[in-house]
């Protein structure tokens, strides 16, 4: 149950200029918005599925800017009262969190019955990007809460209605728009030029164990300020980093048909056990698994969740 009370506080961190065609939300981490054609993008999805769909920064702050549907009555109802708004506001970074972490599509029931969803978006390196998130709905065929005043009750039965295959349906659809948006750069992150050496190593040396030591003499800098710093900038630890970004290699070279072994030494994995481990860790399934199951894109994968 997201709120869009954020637009004053992005004015005041970010100077935000909303005449541009470029939202810069922060200079530090150089984090850009392509607001202009986000916001044709976003009222497109408005008025095709008539839902509440909306954008949440790398910070998990909601970016207020676009012309999208407004939050529902019984949303802004419930989050007059302070104590469910905190328990609102909880809700929404526990699984943002969650989305984050798995980096893929995250359907989830909030606190006080609504279906919900979240898209993650990450760049071709792995970075966090922020998420698209939508719902505000209830499942066709839920009953009315037992709980609230007679208000409450009644703003929850003017939610729209949907039936889980069509929340399914649009979350999908919502995922090849994501992609179009990395693809296209409408969100995107610039890291510092130390940080683009950094990547670029990381990159090069994919078979190899890197440690922090390793990193900090290719971009002549002292370890604690990479582990300091690598954090700051993307939210991740380097070593969560370089993990997540030879898992994505690896990934791709399944795909393409290589054996697990013959992946496992090539991204510097101690043995295949070790790499199968990690890779379902990550992806939730084995490498034989995750292969057959991209070879079948038409397998229904979407359930929605409890938070």
């Amino acid at each position: 149950m997201y709120a869009s009370a954020n637009t004053c506080i992005y004015r005041q961190l970010y100077q935000l200029d909303f005449t541009c065609d470029l939202i810069i939300l922060s200079p530090m981490v150089r984090y850009f918005i392509e607001s202009q054609q986000m916001n044709d993008l976003l009222s497109l999805l408005h008025r095709l599925f008539d839902i509440r769909i909306t954008f949440f920064d790398m910070a998990d702050g909601e970016v207020g800017y676009f012309d999208i549907k407004g939050m529902s009555k019984y949303c802004s109802f419930i989050r007059r009262d302070t104590a469910m708004n905190a328990r609102c506001i909880a809700c929404d970074k526990r699984n943002l969190l969650i989305a984050q972490r798995t980096k893929d599509i995250h359907i989830y029931h909030c606190h006080r019955g609504l279906a919900e969803g979240i898209i993650p978006l990450s760049d071709t390196r792995g970075v966090y990007l922020g998420a698209i998130v939508f719902g505000q709905v209830r499942i066709r065929g839920s009953r009315s809460p037992s709980f609230g005043d007679a208000y409450e009750r009644r703003y929850y039965r003017m939610l729209p209605s949907l039936s889980r295959e069509r929340l399914a349906d649009i979350a999908r659809m919502l995922k090849y728009v994501s992609e179009h948006i990395i693809v296209r750069e409408l969100v995107r992150h610039k890291a510092r030029q130390w940080m683009e050496t950094l990547l670029s190593y990381i990159d090069a040396n994919g078979s190899r164990r890197i440690g922090i030591a390793d990193m900090a003499k290719a971009v002549d800098r002292s370890p604690s300020f990479i582990s300091h710093y690598f954090v700051k900038e993307f939210g991740v630890t380097a070593r969560a980093y370089i993990m997540d970004r030879k898992l994505r290699r690896a990934a791709e070279q399944i795909l393409a048909g290589k054996r697990s072994a013959e992946t496992a030494r090539q991204f510097g994995f101690y043995d295949e056990f070790h790499f199968s481990k990690a890779f379902k860790k990550k992806f939730g399934v084995s490498p034989r698994a995750y292969a057959a199951e991209k070879r079948s894109p038409l397998k229904d994968t979407v359930k929605v969740g409890d938070t």
